[in-house]
């Protein structure tokens, strides 16, 4: 994690030197493994913006139609590419990211 997420995140020299750097990590597991402190610890030691999208806070403060959560979503990731380093933070993405629903037959 440190030298794959943290030194480039936090030295532009590092970035330089490794331009193939991975730009997205998923942390999944059980609830209450330690996923957002983890995060929280990444965003702190790098200096990083933190964007959260986690469904309890869109769902509380936005309008979450599909092409609302589309525009919000597609604005945050502008934002972050211009106010770097960023970490881009979705809890429960479950929820935001709903599968697509089957049609009854009949």
């Amino acid at each position: 994690m440190t030298e794959y997420i943290i030194f480039p995140l936090g030295s532009p020299l590092v970035r330089k030197r490794h331009p193939e750097n991975v730009r997205s990590f998923l942390f999944y597991g059980p609830a209450g493994t330690g996923k957002s402190q983890v995060m929280r610890a990444i965003a702190t030691e790098t200096r990083s913006i933190i964007y959260d999208l986690s469904a309890y806070t869109v769902n509380d403060n936005y309008n979450t139609s599909k092409s609302d959560s589309e525009k919000m979503i597609a604005m945050v990731m502008m934002s972050a590419k211009k106010y770097q380093p960023a970490v881009i933070y979705i809890d429960e993405c479950e929820k935001i990211f709903a599968g697509k629903k089957k049609k009854k037959k009949g």
